[in-house]
């Protein structure tokens, strides 16, 4: 008896110290994915007849790892099937990462807002009221700091109105004051009261026309002062989603002039800061989405849509080729200035793109390099290489070839790439040397 009773004792002891285990249990009690359900895709490997499969299978299980998961922390397996195919396996994610991702979303909601665009606002200002009160309403979505400016921009845009009316007519009258004197001069025999009459009002026509043209172009300073502040009004959501998403490793450059290697705060961090300092009043908010984020991430374990994972698959293991443009090109002012005004995906380019640089920090590789980058900023620093690049929600993009003849991507053919090395450019910069088979030479060679 005393034995079963030491023996019932046990088992409630362990039995509870199982249920402590797992509480809570949508945390601590993982489902196989036949349970919490999830999705698998099976892809076909194009394997050489001289190629070892087994290696081959296991090289490009390497690359897609490191495209869909660089940081191994995604409950995401791949695995090799017979001679030619991979499998790739991922679960759903569970109610408390879903729960916690619409709590990140709606905070993320709350902070960045529509984001205006100078179309939006150019339309807006040539509205008549009241329809131009009630479109601002609408664009402003509550946010009274969005609200003011709007109306400090409408009110700039009427002040230019009025000012370029008052300059010419302004001008039309001193250019009517400057008929009259010629006329006057003109006469066989000139009346020097009329002529000197004429000379007064030609003296005061000109000087009120020189002041229209000051207050005509103060105006047009104060409307684009106005416009550059509305396109920055909003926290850019693409920009803080990017900003989350980076390494928050601090990064360690070398000094130049000192020979110590310094700390410098993460790529997350740095960009963060940056937001914050530029939309100081949205501070608390912005840490709010920050803290959601976090929850989030700390609890996620997979992608949150099948969709996501066969989006990061498809650009897996694709090589192009493009040459860059010369900053010196006759047609790079034009294409910045459409950049600057549309961003990356708002022009439509035929024979040329821009593509993102992804990983900006190999473009420097000292304290020195970074704070260049920082001063001059994207365009004027890439510029000194003969590089186009310019800076789009935080992002560097670099403008490329997009035609034959000057590009090498996966519709130019079949073609392969042989080799790689580590090499040095024709000025000594590290640089990548590469070699290509026979079609790709052919190819690259046109």
């Amino acid at each position: 008896m005393r034995n079963l009773l030491r023996n019932a004792v046990i088992v409630v002891v362990v039995v509870v110290i199982a249920i402590w285990s797992i509480i809570p249990p949508e945390k601590n009690l993982r489902l196989g994915r036949d349970l919490a359900g999830g999705v698998s895709l099976v892809y076909a490997v194009d394997v050489g007849p001289n190629e070892d499969a087994g290696a081959t299978l296991s090289a490009v299980i390497g690359v897609l790892k490191e495209r869909v998961d660089p940081t191994g922390l995604l409950e995401i397996a791949m695995v090799a099937q017979g001679n030619d195919r991979i499998e790739i396996s991922m679960p759903l994610p569970s109610d408390l990462v879903k729960r916690l991702r619409a709590e990140f979303e709606e905070r993320l909601r709350e902070v960045t807002g529509p984001r205006l665009t100078e179309q939006d606002v150019r339309a807006l200002v040539e509205l008549p009221e009241p329809r131009r009160s009630e479109r601002a309403d609408e664009l402003a979505a509550g946010d009274v700091a969005r609200r003011q400016l709007l109306a400090r921009l409408a009110a700039a845009h009427d002040a230019r109105t009025a000012a370029r009316a008052a300059y010419a007519t302004a001008q039309e009258k001193a250019d009517a004051a400057t008929a009259n004197l010629e006329r006057a001069r003109a006469e066989p025999v000139p009346d020097p009261r009329f002529v000197e009459l004429n000379e007064l009002a030609f003296r005061q026509a000109s000087t009120a026309a020189d002041q229209a043209a000051f207050d005509a172009a103060r105006a047009e300073d104060e409307f684009d002062r106005a416009l550059a502040e509305s396109r920055s009004i909003a926290v850019s959501e693409t920009e803080l989603r990017r900003a989350l998403s980076l390494s928050d490793e601090a990064e360690r450059l070398r000094d130049t002039q000192t020979g110590e290697v310094v700390e410098l705060p993460s790529p997350r961090r740095e960009a963060l800061d940056r937001i914050r300092t530029q939309h100081p009043d949205a501070a608390a908010r912005i840490d709010a989405v920050i803290a959601a984020w976090d929850r989030y991430q700390q609890e996620r374990r997979t992608l949150d849509d099948p969709q996501d994972l066969v989006r990061l698959l498809r650009g897996a293991g694709v090589l192009n080729f493009r040459i860059a443009v010369r900053s010196s090109s006759a047609e790079v002012p034009g294409l910045r200035t459409a950049f600057r005004k549309d961003g990356p995906r708002g022009q439509r380019l035929d024979r040329h793109g821009w593509y993102k640089i992804n990983k900006i920090a190999n473009w420097y590789d000292n304290v020195q390099g970074l704070r260049r980058l920082r001063e001059l900023g994207g365009a004027d620093f890439f510029a000194e290489m003969d590089f186009v690049v310019e800076e789009w929600d935080g992002q560097y993009y670099m403008l490329l070839h997009d035609s034959p003849g000057l590009r090498l991507t996966e519709g130019d053919g079949e073609w392969r790439l042989t080799g790689a090395s580590v090499s040095r450019d024709d000025y000594g910069r590290p640089a990548i040397s590469f070699t290509l088979d026979q079609l790709g030479g052919r190819r690259m060679g046109e």
